[in-house]
């Protein structure tokens, strides 16, 4: 089975999938994630078309690599890549535009086909997270949220049988 866990910065996600890995030992994840592609790149809040293609790119190319029969979960996916570019794009950060979005948006419609299950972790009022600064995650709460309202529109779609984001 192939897991994925989804959601805004700060919420839990590595933390989740370090303890998922601990529990069920017969999960792995990728050797490498995607942050390598951002250790040298602009990107959150300050991203451009480059970085998210090559973030897309590297998600996908690490998807390929398993099949149904493999154990994986993966700390984000190509739908996180496709929450922070329509992110950037409404608030017309660097060079992104509606074209390069909607070049996107198949790409990862049919990557979500590499993936069996998308553990959402949204922001809620039962719990408060200290955003940690690790030098490389934004810890604006304004932009946290913001992606984070993206990625429940995304749900949204998903749970009314939007197919323009997920596969029938």
């Amino acid at each position: 089975m192939r897991l994925a866990i989804s959601g805004t910065a700060g919420q839990g996600k590595t933390t989740l999938l370090n303890a998922f890995l601990d529990n069920w030992e017969m999960y792995t994840t990728p050797d490498e994630s995607y942050r390598s592609c951002i250790k040298h790149a602009e990107h959150s809040m300050q991203t451009n078309k480059e970085t998210q293609w090559n973030i897309l790119n590297h998600m996908i190319d690490q998807m390929e690599k398993y099949t149904a029969k493999d154990h994986v979960i993966f700390d984000r996916c190509p739908l996180d890549n496709l929450v922070y570019t329509m992110w950037a794009y409404h608030k017309e950060v660097g060079d992104i535009d509606e074209m390069f979005v909607e070049k996107c948006i198949p790409i990862v419609r049919e990557s979500m086909k590499m993936l069996d299950v998308i553990f959402l972790i949204p922001i809620t009022n039962v719990t408060e997270n200290d955003i940690e600064d690790d030098g490389v995650r934004e810890t604006d709460v304004e932009y946290i949220t913001e992606i984070d309202n993206f990625f429940k529109a995304m749900y949204k779609n998903w749970s009314d049988e939007d197919v323009r984001f997920f596969p029938e």
